[in-house]
């Protein structure tokens, strides 16, 4: 909701742009918001994929030892709760490992409803970056245009810290 009203404000500072300075400043504040967002994503992406990789090592400690090798691939690659319950073997595991496959469950459908958001507003913020690309080509033409695509691409490419 935060990210909504910033969003709000940055779209009324484009529309008041008058000068150069402003719109640059704006510009450079929307590719920041979009970066930030892309390393935020990132993080969540990679923290549900360690969640699930906890399940799978935990399901791996805790099957039989003579459940057939191809059954155990599949299980322990499955990054979905009603997959991996649909196994047989899974009714053997200990109330530990049930329990954390339900809270992996849990925690990675919060975290794609947050991505979902945080990908509608980078698009928002990229529709506001091409605006102003498209209105400082009008004003500064090809060169004035490169040089805020070039910052713009380098931006992105920056490691998230």
């Amino acid at each position: 909701m935060k990210r909504l009203f910033c969003f709000s404000l940055v779209l009324l500072t484009i529309a008041s742009c008058s000068d150069k300075t402003n719109r640059e400043e704006t510009f450079y504040q929307l590719i920041k918001e979009e970066k930030a967002l892309l390393c935020e994503l990132s993080m969540m992406r990679d923290s549900i994929s360690a969640t699930w990789d906890n399940v799978s090592n935990m399901l791996d400690q805790n099957l039989p030892e003579n459940m057939p090798e191809e059954e155990k691939n599949n299980m322990l690659n499955a990054r979905n709760g009603s997959l991996i319950r649909m196994f047989e073997s899974f009714e053997n595991v200990n109330d530990d490992v049930k329990m954390t496959l339900t809270k992996a469950e849990h925690y990675d459908s919060e975290m794609a409803k947050k991505i979902m958001i945080m990908k509608e507003e980078k698009q928002q913020i990229e529709s506001s970056i091409m605006a102003l690309l498209k209105e400082t080509k009008e004003l500064k033409g090809t060169e004035g245009y490169n040089q805020l695509k070039t910052a713009y691409q380098n931006k992105l490419n920056e490691e998230c810290i």
